[in-house]
């Protein structure tokens, strides 16, 4: 893909008059997909999960964007169309990077059988809340679980596209063998991905609900004498939680823009 953009980019250096501003074009678009290459790779050396719609995003504006540049003879005849999908394009670049150091979409080690996850999403209200730190212990056969119980499971990009942490944390529907149906308790219709053990991070056996900064309610959602005594103390845990509001995205189109701008102007 990113050969494409490189060919098309040498194209129009050899057929178009350069000047200062198509210069800037060329470097801006060379960057952009080396950054993409960049996200790609680290994405893929850590196993992190990567969305289908995210992948898509990252390409799919950036060749509109190229579409304008390669069919326009001058810049400005098509300055608002490539204002519009440099603007969009270049969100979705910054999207991106911003989830790479987004600790939401990080599964956490609390010792050898635990480990803490972020819920996101509003699918199991009203029992996990977005933003809520969630207790996971790890599970080595399904004969572990049974229906009612919440797991945390890897989510397939063929049902959960619009995914961008890979993970899904829903209640046991139905354990059928070796397959497990989830749904989310907020959620109308089962979940349409099939689970298996290997998809399994494991069963959610408490909860830390964050009030302020310092202060937060421990909740036990498993009850299990002996689970809950191997539950190790996780009130110290203090994650930095990053919620994502109107502000945080407003800011990222703004900041897309203003680069948009710098590099036509």
């Amino acid at each position: 893909m990113s050969f494409l953009f490189a060919w098309a980019i040498e194209v129009l250096l050899i057929t178009r008059n350069i000047t200062l501003i198509w210069l800037k074009l060329f470097y801006f678009i060379g960057l952009y997909m080396l950054v993409v290459d960049l996200i790609i790779v680290f994405k893929l050396i850590k196993d992190r999960f990567m969305s289908p719609l995210e992948y898509f995003s990252l390409y799919f504006y950036i060749s509109l964007f190229l579409f304008g540049v390669v069919t326009t003879k001058t810049i400005y005849s098509s300055l608002w169309y490539l204002i519009s999908f440099g603007t969009i394009s270049t969100y979705f670049l910054l999207y991106s990077l911003a989830n790479l150091f987004n600790i939401n979409n990080k599964i956490g080690k609390i010792d050898n059988n635990f480990f803490y996850v972020i819920a996101r999403g509003k699918s199991m209200k009203p029992t996990i809340m977005p933003g809520d730190m969630l207790a996971i212990r790890r599970v080595n056969s399904i004969n572990e679980l049974s229906v009612g119980d919440i797991i945390t499971y890897r989510a397939s990009s063929i049902y959960s596209p619009l995914n961008n942490s890979g993970m899904v944390t829903h209640r046991i529907y139905e354990i059928r063998r070796d397959k497990i149906f989830t749904k989310g308790d907020n959620n109308a219709s089962i979940d349409p991905q099939t689970i298996y053990l290997d998809n399994i991070v494991g069963l959610v056996v408490a909860k830390l609900t964050y009030i302020t900064n310092k202060v937060k309610t421990l909740e036990i959602i498993k009850k299990d004498e002996i689970i809950e005594k191997e539950l190790p103390d996780i009130k110290n845990l203090n994650p930095v939680i990053k919620h994502h509001n109107l502000l945080h995205e407003f800011s990222l189109i703004l900041i897309s823009f203003v680069i948009i701008i710098i590099v036509l102007a």
